[in-house]
């Protein structure tokens, strides 16, 4: 152990801060690498509501696409190479969250990632990943300086045949975590992270075109030889790419089945089930893509549907050629 303090005093000198405190880990690291790797943002389950499916696939090349949505803005932005510099996804490590993080790359010479920030959503961060220099893919053996919040972590990364395990200490080598996450064709399928106070997990299933169609948590208290209680699920059918049904499920409240319709132009204009009923409307640009979304939201009164609120969804885009 000693050797690799070492190690990290050699590539990290500046070790501002303090310890990390003995506690969950901040995120997981695997599941950004392999984003950055695939290079696409696809619409699945775990998005929020207020995310529209398309909101990140206009037709036509983008360098930059930018959502403004309840007063927060996501961005998924490219480099020239078409290399993601800025993308959104489910905030925290394993675990269906109601909001999306952001995450900043910053790259080396030759493609190598230099580091990686996530900001703060839920409340924590932002955190930033300083990874060795020349790092491609964690390799047999990678040592990544985790720091946020006057604390800092150091995370031990190691690639093998059916994906990539983290084992993380504080910064006096202290071990807090270790977080397991399998990856086959390039895809994530479950994440499992070890704490102090239990094990959380989370697994994924994907329809033919390799979107996510199932993601489901669970979490164990205490001996591993317990039963795992399940405390979320989030699932979707998709026909032609687009999802036409979502079902969402906690471990608190009711499943939650919601039905979506697009037109012909491959707009959604309607969402609804469960006493939920959404109705959009678009502007467009001209190439065909919407810069705005209104969403009108519809409940039943006196035997009859009423709209009762009204919000907008703006969006931006640098598209990469001419018409």
């Amino acid at each position: 152990m000693k050797f690799r303090w070492l190690a990290a005093a050699l590539l990290f000198p500046a070790l501002a801060g303090v310890p990390a405190r003995a506690e969950d880990i901040p995120f997981v690291i695997a599941p950004l690498l392999q984003t950055i790797a695939g290079g696409e943002i696809l619409w699945n389950p775990l998005w929020p509501l207020e995310i529209p499916p398309d909101a990140f696939t206009p037709r036509g090349g983008a360098s930059l696409v930018s959502l403004d949505s309840g007063g927060r803005e996501y961005r998924v932005r490219r480099d020239e190479a078409n290399r993601l510099l800025e993308f959104p996804r489910p905030a925290g490590g394993p675990g269906l969250s109601a909001e999306l993080a952001m995450a900043k790359v910053e790259y080396g010479g030759g493609g190598a990632i230099l580091r990686l920030v996530l900001d703060g959503a839920g409340g924590r961060g932002p955190w930033t990943a300083e990874f060795p220099p020349d790092f491609f893919d964690p390799g047999p053996e990678s040592l990544v300086r985790v720091s946020g919040e006057g604390v800092f972590y150091f995370a031990l990364l190691k690639d093998s045949a059916d994906g990539v395990s983290e084992t993380w200490y504080d910064g006096e080598g202290r071990i807090l975590a270790y977080a397991k996450t399998a990856v086959r064709e390039g895809r994530v399928l479950s994440v499992e992270i070890r704490g102090v106070s239990g094990t959380d997990g989370e697994t994924y299933r994907f329809e033919g075109g390799g979107r996510v169609s199932f993601a489901g948590r669970h979490r164990l208290e205490g001996s591993l030889s317990e039963d795992p209680a399940v405390t979320g699920s989030s699932s979707a059918v998709y026909y032609r790419d687009r999802p036409v049904y979502w079902d969402i499920e906690s471990g608190t409240e009711a499943r939650r089945r919601l039905s979506l319709q697009w037109d012909e132009n491959g707009f959604l204009v309607r969402m609804y089930g469960d006493g939920a009923d959404f109705h959009y409307d678009y502007d467009t640009d001209e190439r065909g893509n919407w810069r705005r979304r209104g969403e009108t939201v519809w409940e039943e009164a006196l035997g009859i549907l009423v709209p009762v609120s009204r919000t907008e969804t703006a969006r931006d885009i640098v598209y990469t050629e001419d018409p």
